[in-house]
């Protein structure tokens, strides 16, 4: 578990670093908060469309093979990001199109990833280990907030997509070694094949219970409402604030402060 925390920490100071950068270089390029909303739209749209199938084929797959094999697919589309931003090749329509495909691999590496720790814990200890992992995710996001404009300002943009390209390998090569806890919670791929829910039987099961419903509702909103702000604070920093890089790095950075001080309590709290 400990293992796994440090590679998530790694993985997520990654994917902070881009998305601080992604967001920014978008603006750059268009001039336009609404293509940049698209760009973000384009990479969740298959969380929306097809993560239901993402999930049900992380329960019939190996689960640390399917993490590997997607952290290793997402290192190689930050490595070809990289490579067309330094070659300054990327424009719109390809940056789009590498957002949907980064968008495609992570309805199946979500949720590979994020029940992955689950199985390096005892039953008892799960809520632990889902705090410990959104303590993990808002630390990764402080310290790659705060090294996107460092980066940027001293290695260019390039730079941040491929660090956030070995952050990716670097999980991959962690995952072989981890081994699961005894007495840790079994899933589906560990069960007889025929133990597996398809997806219509999962959307029943999913159905069937008010209080799933009523959080899926819960998040929703939070989602459409409250969950922009990688957005509208890009827009504001860059714009009326005339701000760059290193200014939406400092915003960034505090917002994930907060995150941290919640992640805690979170994890101390029933």
């Amino acid at each position: 578990m400990r293992w796994w925390s440090v590679a998530n920490f790694v993985s997520n100071a990654g994917t902070w670093m881009q998305l601080t950068v992604q967001n920014l270089l978008v603006l750059q390029i268009t001039g336009s908060a609404a293509a940049t909303g698209l760009s973000m739209s384009v990479q969740a749209a298959p969380a929306l469309l097809i993560s239901v199938f993402g999930g049900a084929a992380v329960d019939r797959w190996p689960r640390r093979l399917t993490a590997a094999v997607s952290q290793a697919l997402l290192g190689t589309i930050a490595f070809v990001t990289a490579l067309m931003v330094a070659l300054d090749r990327l424009d719109v329509t390809s940056l789009m199109v590498l957002a949907a495909i980064t968008g495609v691999v992570a309805t199946v590496d979500g949720p590979a990833c994020s029940l992955l720790g689950n199985d390096l814990v005892p039953a008892e200890d799960v809520p632990s280990a889902i705090g410990v992992g959104a303590l993990v995710h808002q630390a990764g996001r402080l310290t790659g907030a705060a090294l996107a404009g460092v980066t940027v300002g001293f290695l260019g943009t390039a730079a941040a997509y491929a660090a956030n390209g070995l952050s990716f390998l670097f999980v991959a090569s962690v995952i072989p070694f981890l081994r699961p806890a005894k007495g840790a919670v079994k899933h589906a791929a560990t069960a007889r094949p025929r133990d597996a829910l398809s997806v219509r039987e999962g959307l029943a099961f999913f159905a069937r219970r008010p209080r799933l419903l009523a959080l899926a509702g819960v998040t929703g909103v939070s989602a459409v409402f409250g969950r922009n702000y990688q957005l509208t604070l890009a827009v504001l920093v860059t714009g009326p604030l005339a701000g760059g890089a290193g200014s939406f790095g400092t915003v960034s950075t505090v917002l994930a402060a907060g995150g941290i001080v919640g992640a805690v309590l979170g994890a101390r709290l029933r």
